[in-house]
């Protein structure tokens, strides 16, 4: 009997079309303090769009699908409203918690 094969990819945006799973990975994204922080931050924002569909969203929150996937591509630069506005969309919220004894440098995003 052979073994039915699924890509990660496939794998990844149908597990992130549960909300539970899709803030958890939104958060393990957002703790991200290495190199190409805001890429990696960017790439989990767009795979939790795609598992949600860019069509649905588009058609939920009122952004164009142009736009959707021009904020999303490789040299794409989503603004806070489109974020904000996706987030609401999909039922994610976002929240500030200040980092206890840490000094922070610094960065440039």
């Amino acid at each position: 009997m052979a073994k039915k094969s699924v890509d990660f990819k496939s794998f990844l945006l149908q597990e992130l079309k549960d909300p539970n799973l899709a803030v958890a990975y939104l958060n393990e994204h957002f703790q991200y303090r290495g190199p190409d922080r805001r890429k990696h931050l960017l790439l989990g924002i767009k795979n939790v769009v795609e598992a949600q569909g860019f069509t649905a969203l588009s058609r939920q929150s009122g952004i164009s699908r142009r736009t959707l996937y021009q904020a999303f591509s490789e040299k794409g630069n989503p603004t806070i409203g489109t974020l904000l506005a996706l987030f609401d969309t999909i039922g994610v919220s976002i929240r500030f918690e200040a980092e206890d004894g840490k000094k922070r440098k610094k960065s440039v995003a």
